[in-house]
């Protein structure tokens, strides 16, 4: 089901929504039309204000939405890094963060019919308990961007799993057991409750 169709709804159906990291990663012409989105991107919102407005619809009066977005996210930073030493050309061409610029998500959900709320900043650490999950997990948003360039280039992979190895050990995100942790210093989100009025 899509967000921005909730037809098999009726209108004033539910008292509370929660959106945990949904919409955070909706494509804002973000997407190159030359290839195919990546594992991320494919589970995309393409309209953010279509999809606020059907969870407006569907609420009963008086009920609330919770929406979680990142303001930072460690991995995502990670990934970053290990695309760029494996293709400098390579671009991330979406923003996990993009919704977390000051008054924007406010914006979004008051034009959708919302009066907002309260924001909440915080944090919490990503854990992967060996070296292979670790890899597999943080560099997740550019793992079909690097599948493609290790088809053409197979020691491309070899390149991306020593620089992943590189940065964690730099930045201490490995631990002495091979597990690989990023703390709520770099992993921040803001949550938003807003509400619909009568």
């Amino acid at each position: 089901m899509s967000a921005e169709d909730l037809s098999a709804f009726g209108d004033a159906e539910f008292d509370l929504m929660t959106v945990c990291f949904g919409h955070m990663f909706i494509p804002v012409g973000c997407l190159a039309a030359s290839r195919q989105p990546s594992l991320m991107e494919a589970s995309h919102i393409g309209d953010l204000d279509k999809a606020l407005k059907e969870a407006h619809r569907v609420l009963k009066p008086n009920g609330h939405m919770i929406s979680v977005v990142w303001k930072r996210i460690g991995h995502f930073d990670i990934a970053s890094e290990v695309l760029a030493a494996v293709d400098p050309a390579a671009e991330i061409d979406f923003n996990p963060a993009s919704l977390s610029e000051e008054g924007l998500m406010e914006s979004k959900l008051s034009s959708a019919g919302f009066d907002t709320m309260k924001r909440t900043e915080g944090g919490f650490p990503f854990a992967q308990p060996d070296l292979k999950s670790g890899f597999i997990g943080f560099t997740l948003p550019v793992k079909t961007t690097l599948d493609g360039i290790a088809a053409e280039r197979p020691e491309a992979q070899d390149v991306a799993y020593k620089t992943f190895l590189s940065i964690i050990e730099r930045d201490g995100y490995k631990l002495a057991d091979d597990s690989v942790v990023t703390g709520a210093d770099v992993n921040r989100y803001i949550a938003f409750v807003a509400k619909k009025t009568a």
